[in-house]
């Protein structure tokens, strides 16, 4: 394992833990304020008529991939590659469905949807670096 790699994968970590934290934190205020002030009109389009799954999406899916992701990385695990994509692509999705479906943008989901195409690319450099 080169020195490299570690130096990556330790950023990564640092990232998603980050995302982690920042993805169980929104969820859980975001249940009990109903959406953090987001206006309820923003899920007319949606099967939502709170903000309670969404926030409960958010906190479980999205933080706790980001959470397992990081700590993979830390710890060296085999599948700690894998699960940083996994948390890339269920970021990417996460987005794209919330701009779909609330048809309204802020730059934040702007800098999330690029996280999780970083994240994705970091995966391939990783698996890069690892080989050698």
């Amino acid at each position: 394992m080169s020195k490299l790699y570690l130096v990556v994968s330790r950023v990564f970590a640092v990232l998603l833990l980050f995302i982690g934290l920042i993805s169980v934190v929104s969820g859980i205020v975001m249940i009990p304020t109903n959406g953090m002030g987001m206006p309820l009109s923003w899920l007319e389009n949606t099967v939502f008529d709170s903000y309670l799954v969404p926030g409960l999406i958010l906190a479980l899916v999205i933080g706790g991939f980001g959470f397992a992701a990081g700590i993979l990385l830390l710890l060296r695990k085999k599948c700690a590659i894998e699960m940083t994509a996994t948390t890339g692509f269920a970021l990417i999705i996460w987005i794209f469905t919330e701009m779909y479906l609330i048809r309204e943008s802020h730059w934040l989901q702007t800098l999330m949807f690029i996280i999780g195409i970083i994240m994705i690319i970091g995966s391939m450099i990783m698996l890069e670096l690892k080989k050698r």
